[in-house]
């Protein structure tokens, strides 16, 4: 019985992508999500980066007494808001992290013409 089915049955190889290539994203899509996603993470992680910032230019006596002790006790003093307090000048960064990648992946594609070894073209373009 099973050899009977088994005749019958075609299985199809799968091609696998291993190297997603900068031609084969729609750029109408990839910009504004990648924007999105990026900011996105960068308001979550903001206050991580202020009191991380706090921490380390704390000199001789400690006003905090580690990360947590840091987040309660501006919220406490300063308020919520304060934690985004210089968000807005560090979201400009979205857009040179577009600008590179951008150039990056142009690089790369270029020197693809060039060789077609993968080590080469991440060399090339950075």
């Amino acid at each position: 019985m099973s050899d009977a089915v088994s005749e019958n049955v075609y299985i199809k190889p799968v091609q696998v992508t291993y190297d997603i290539d900068w031609n084969m994203l729609n750029k109408k899509l990839y910009f504004p999500l990648s924007l999105l996603s990026t900011f996105t993470v960068r308001c979550l992680l903001y206050p991580f980066t202020l009191v991380r910032t706090r921490l380390q230019v704390q000199v001789q006596q400690s006003i905090y007494n580690g990360t947590w002790d840091a987040l309660k006790t501006t919220v406490k003093l300063e308020g919520f808001n304060s934690l985004y307090r210089g968000f807005w000048i560090y979201s400009y960064h979205l857009i040179p992290g577009i600008l590179y990648i951008t150039t990056f992946e142009a690089t790369r594609l270029q020197a693809s013409n060039i060789s077609s070894n993968t080590y080469i073209k991440s060399a090339v373009g950075g």
